[in-house]
């Protein structure tokens, strides 16, 4: 890949640019979201989600492993579906979706007491 541009790589394999830092994105705020979860976790709090807080309760501080092999398969599918239309639309609404619960988790945490 030497001496070629984000552009040439993205145009040669027929990828929207759009839709692959929605894609990437998505993969960030899901680690953050993690990441988020388990400081959360750490301070007593719980795990809104019943279907996570169920496989917290499984796998304890494992849990993103899981988490992030079913976000990443679901945007694996869901690449493979970008040619149709209503896939960008919930690239952004999904990216909309993930801001919103990372910016309540910072909020969270930001009235946790605190712990020295």
């Amino acid at each position: 890949m030497e001496g070629k541009s984000m552009d040439q790589i993205l145009l040669r394999s027929r990828i929207s640019k759009d839709i692959f830092f929605a894609t990437i994105f998505i993969t960030i705020l899901n680690v953050v979201d993690s990441l988020l979860t388990m400081i959360i976790l750490d301070h007593g709090g719980s795990e809104a989600n019943p279907v996570v807080s169920s496989i917290i309760q499984m796998y304890g501080d494992r849990f993103w492993l899981w988490k992030y092999a079913v976000v990443s398969l679901s945007l694996i599918i869901i690449f493979h579906l970008r040619k149709l239309r209503w896939v960008k639309s919930s690239l952004v609404a999904i990216n909309f979706i993930y801001i919103g619960i990372v910016l309540y988790q910072i909020i969270l945490i930001c009235h946790l007491p605190k712990i020295y």
